[in-house]
């Protein structure tokens, strides 16, 4: 039998503790368990549950009334709120996303409980048992992004208070986070795919011979993501400042191509070409522009939906797209998918296309481009993500840090000094302190 001040601790199955303490909602009285303290972590000696719960005890019985109303609700609710309002404006894979995870995993665990009912340590508990379940650490961060959408709108609709909230979700010490990452994970989420050179020319080729050239060189030489590639028109590339306008990218929303907003504002650009491409586009417009054909004409005249208008939809009827086949048919986003599979049977080569961007953006790292153009070419939206680049072991980088190392010596280096006769010679170093010791001694 326990004793009277062990009154509301228990210990878990793997030895931790816990407590709980009785609470008054609507005039009813119910009991809440803790398993963990307000940073998340588990109580593993009974002492300190006891402590937590004595100070959960005072907290209650010293708060002051709130003023302010907030009502109640549960989390389902907030999850209708964001079908109904937030969705719309989303990307439609994002709220498949979001979907999928609500229907298969939240709405289970959180949909019926109460907004007040739901504590940092129940939402850190959880997304540790996900990690722990063989979920990948990204996988599981959609997790995390979710919750924080739904309490964004409780906040927002006033179901929350604003003390809660901030304790939950801003402050530093206090606020939902993500499980400590394996190394095994770390490793896996910070490398970068690229492609070395050998493998960029056996790709080449293979596009050479089909309809999707001008996509490869959009992606490697431009750093374009596949959407953006695919959704892109003849007005969108200014042919006097060789410069292309990204503001738009192509999608696939119920049975039709669409064309949505970039993925950030950030990623709204204006990026300089160069001259490969260049060549390349003049070529293209000129094979679009001559064929007068009624067949040509008859397979450019798809229907595109425009939706990078907020709630106004429109139709594209053969749209100006720089990326079509030969007799005109409209090249997509899934046109790449024969490609994939041909040149990993051709070369044994796993491609993918974002890996061009990944590519390109590590090319330009590796030749010391300011790190601010890099993230402005690339569109990103956080500079954490571009000085990825910087610190991305490629081959390259690797050749180029041995080719230093190589460079170490004990020996006496030569270096540039005056020649007397208005120009530099090669000489060692010595001589040449040698030299400037006596120009400076030498009055002028």
């Amino acid at each position: 039998m326990a004793k009277n001040n062990d009154v509301g601790l228990f210990q878990l199955a793997n030895g931790n503790w816990g407590f709980r303490v009785t609470v008054t909602q609507g005039g009813k009285k119910k009991d809440t368990t803790f398993r963990r303290d307000e940073n998340g972590n588990p109580f593993t000696r009974k002492i300190d549950a006891k402590r937590a719960r004595e100070q959960k005890i005072l907290e209650m019985r010293t708060a002051q009334p709130v003023t302010e109303t907030f009502t109640d609700c549960k989390l389902s609710e907030m999850w209708d709120k964001y079908l109904d309002k937030v969705a719309p404006g989303k990307a439609p894979a994002t709220v498949r996303k979001y979907s999928s995870l609500w229907n298969q995993h939240i709405k289970g665990e959180f949909g019926d409980r109460l907004i007040s009912e739901i504590t940092v340590a129940d939402m850190n508990s959880y997304l540790q048992e996900l990690y722990n379940s063989g979920l990948s650490y990204k996988y599981v961060e959609g997790f995390l992004k979710l919750f924080y959408q739904l309490f964004g709108i409780a906040y927002a609709e006033e179901k929350i208070d604003p003390e809660r909230y901030t304790r939950m979700f801003l402050d530093k010490g206090t606020k939902l986070q993500m499980p400590k990452m394996t190394q095994e994970d770390f490793e896996e989420y910070e490398k970068i795919r690229t492609f070395d050179s050998y493998e960029i020319s056996q790709i080449s080729k293979i596009f050479e011979t089909g309809n999707c050239y001008t996509a490869f060189l959009l992606g490697y030489t431009c750093g374009l993501r596949i959407a953006e590639v695919f959704g892109l028109l003849w007005s969108d590339y200014n042919w006097d400042t060789h410069q292309l306008t990204v503001c738009r990218q192509m999608t696939y929303e119920d049975g039709c191509f669409c064309l949505r907003p970039v993925k950030t504002l950030k990623s709204v650009r204006v990026i300089d070409v160069p001259d490969l491409l260049h060549e390349h586009l003049k070529e293209k417009f000129r094979e679009q522009k001559k064929h007068p054909t009624q067949a040509y004409r008859s397979r450019a005249s798809e229907i595109v939906l425009d939706k990078t208008k907020s709630r106004v939809v429109t139709e594209i009827q053969g749209g100006d797209f720089i990326n079509r086949k030969e007799n005109g048919e409209l090249l997509t986003i899934n046109s790449i998918k024969y490609y994939s599979k041909k040149i990993k049977a051709d070369t044994g080569i796993d491609f993918n296309f974002h890996a061009l961007r990944k590519t390109h953006l590590t090319y330009l790292a590796n030749l010391n481009i300011p790190a601010i153009e890099v993230m402005n070419r690339a569109g990103h939206k956080k500079f954490e993500t571009t000085m990825k680049y910087y610190v991305n072991q490629s081959e390259e980088s690797r050749r180029q840090l041995l080719s230093a190392l190589n460079g170490i010596t004990t020996e006496e280096r030569y270096v540039e000094a005056p020649d007397g006769y208005g120009g530099t010679q090669l000489v060692l170093e010595s001589r040449a302190k040698a030299i400037a010791k006596a120009g400076a001694l030498i009055p002028h």
